[in-house]
């Protein structure tokens, strides 16, 4: 039998030779350590001052507490207490708030059709992080880091009411004066004599922007009864639709012609449940800012529109689709139309090029856009008066190209060429086009008593679809705040027909002192003093529309934990005035996001 090799057996702790101990000199002692000098203890003494400072500093400065929003005043940004829905006749997921009443009912954004969700689970508000010292940087700090920006989220003390915590976004900076017009917020400062649009960031439009119109989602009842389609070839050879209609490819004859082929979108609706033999399945109409978080009702009657759905016209878009160029050659348009005005985006194939057209007048160009043959992720949009161009995760154009759009004033016309607002045309080229998702901005309101439509009556859908009758929102009304002060600061809410905000705001921080006095019985400059020294105190100079930067809490930040998803069979734990608790469920991962 072989024997293991010796030198194994040293592998076994238990048969290695124990070392040799080292022989002790008797009268030897380890040599002493030389003292450390002055110098090097004061300079031990700073650096651990320096360190623990830095350490308390990045804690103060990134300090971050939660928060839960309870209402819908930011969706769909942020969303309050809500149910989550897919839509029954289309299938497209959308939320509606569930904040006041026990919702029954709610309208698809992308269908119009009205869902009974009467047995669908509210879930409670998403909870964010807030980063709380942000705003208070020493004066040293760099201004992008301390100074509020526009269009920043932001939590703040509510000024008719400071211990109460309120999120917007930031709309109104120091100094400023600001209107809003036809949806769009306008501002001047200093001594500027002309109010200017205020522009989003492409990123920013991404994250305020709101659906139109999802052709991958559409009704299945639509296709069964031979409904007229939303996306139409302008000619019948020019474009083959999929069997599904969510795809659509150039045809051999458009592919050979030098003529541009063009795919519109036809912005029909119809008003479900109203079955009536004289009248059309779905009228062309004008898009609106209709808000499927804002149509809950308490039962399943029929209600096309209420009070806060009153519409108003939308004239600024944006259209993502997906390109699937096969041949490097010919030419890819998209074009947008506002108040009767083409703006247009052109994408030659062949050299990768891409060229911004106001009408006929040339405003930019931008070289490789797209890469040859393969699939594109292209959107196209046209809001606040600024072109904007991504092409995958590339922004060919940076933050856009700008134009000098109507001034703060000036009427915005619809036209009949505002029902078909869209088009997809190719010219001498292999194309597919799908994701077709239509896009709208948001639309500031003007608060409570909003009338600016109120002349259209009761038959709006009817009025929607008739040019004539658009005269009534050629000019559309002016909201007018005084001057901000310069630690002033005015917010919005994303969802502006159901945000209490600066447009809102009727008293400040002096009648809620008052208030304050006589409740405690004390007189009112003791009050004043009392909650001067409180953190986030001196409010006292908080006036109507306005947000002193004394209130501002800080930036919100992230979403840790949007509502659960429940899986599988479920059991409902009733939570009263709250709703119900469904379990079990599991991480909501896919709508936890960085807030912008």
């Amino acid at each position: 039998m072989n024997q293991p090799p010796d030198s194994s057996r040293a592998t076994d702790p238990q048969e290695r030779p124990r070392p040799r101990p080292r022989p002790r000199i008797r009268g030897a002692r380890p040599a002493p350590r030389p003292a450390p000098s002055r110098r090097d203890s004061n300079r031990e003494t700073i650096e651990s001052v320096v360190i623990a400072f830095v350490l308390a500093f990045l804690f103060r400065t990134f300090e971050a507490e939660a928060f839960v929003i309870p209402t819908g005043s930011m969706a769909p940004t942020l969303m309050g207490r809500h149910k989550d829905i897919a839509c029954d006749a289309c299938g497209e997921p959308f939320t509606v708030g569930a904040t006041d009443d026990a919702v029954a009912s709610a309208i698809c954004p992308n269908c119009r059709f009205r869902n009974d969700v009467s047995d669908e689970p509210a879930f409670k508000g998403d909870r964010i992080l807030v980063l709380k010292s942000l705003y208070d940087l020493p004066a040293w700090a760099p201004d992008q880091l301390r100074e509020p920006h526009r269009w920043d989220v932001v939590v703040f003390k509510f000024p008719e009411d400071p211990p109460i915590n309120y999120i917007k976004r930031l709309v109104g900076l120091p100094g400023e004066e600001i209107r809003i017009q036809y949806g769009n917020v306008f501002a001047r400062s200093g001594d500027s004599p002309e109010f200017k649009i205020l522009k989003k960031s492409p990123e920013k439009q991404r994250v305020m922007r709101m659906t139109v119109f999802n052709n991958n989602h559409q009704p299945a009842a639509w296709r069964e009864n031979g409904w007229p389609p939303r996306w139409q070839p302008e000619t019948p050879d020019g474009w083959r639709a999929s069997a599904d209609g969510k795809s659509f490819d150039t045809s051999e004859d458009a592919a050979a012609s030098d003529a541009w082929a063009g795919l519109t979108y036809h912005h029909l609706v119809r008003v479900w449940g109203r079955e009536d033999a004289a009248e059309p399945p779905a009228r062309e109409q004008l898009i609106t800012d209709f808000y499927g978080y804002n149509s809950g009702a308490p039962d399943d009657g029929f209600r096309p529109f209420d009070g806060e759905q009153q519409p108003r016209w939308v004239g600024d878009l944006s259209l993502s689709l997906t390109a699937e160029v096969r041949e490097a050659s010919g030419a890819l348009r998209i074009e947008l139309v506002r108040a009767g005005e083409t703006f247009r985006c052109d994408f030659d194939l062949a050299s990768g090029e891409c060229r911004l057209y106001r009408g006929d007048q040339l405003l930019g160009r931008a070289q490789d856009a797209i890469h040859g043959t393969g699939r594109h992720a292209i959107a196209f949009s046209n809001i606040d008066d600024r072109l904007t161009v991504r092409v995958g995760n590339r922004l060919p154009f940076g933050d856009g190209v700008d134009y000098d759009g109507p001034k703060l004033g000036e009427s915005q016309l619809p036209t009949a060429a505002d029902l078909r607002p869209v088009t997809v045309a190719s010219r001498g080229s292999r194309v597919r086009v799908s994701d077709l998702v239509l896009y709208r901005d948001i639309y500031y309101t003007h608060g409570a008593n909003d009338a600016e439509y109120s002349v259209m009556g009761a038959d709006t859908e009817r009025m929607l679809s008739d040019p004539h009758a658009w005269g009534a929102i050629a000019q559309a009304r002016i909201s007018q705040f005084p001057a901000l002060g310069p630690d002033d600061f005015m917010m919005f809410g994303d969802n502006s027909p159901r945000s209490r905000d600066g447009r809102l705001w009727e008293r400040g921080a002096e009648q809620w002192l008052g208030d304050l006095a006589r409740e405690r019985n004390l007189p009112l400059d003791t009050v004043r003093e009392q909650v001067a020294r409180k953190p986030g105190g001196d409010i006292v100079d908080a006036s109507r529309h306005v947000v002193r930067r004394q209130l501002l809490i800080g930036k919100a930040f992230f979403v840790y934990w949007p509502h659960g998803v429940p899986f599988g069979p479920h059991i409902d734990v009733p939570l009263g005035p709250l709703g119900t608790f469904r379990v079990p469920f599991y991480p909501n991962v896919a709508r936890m996001k960085k807030i912008r």
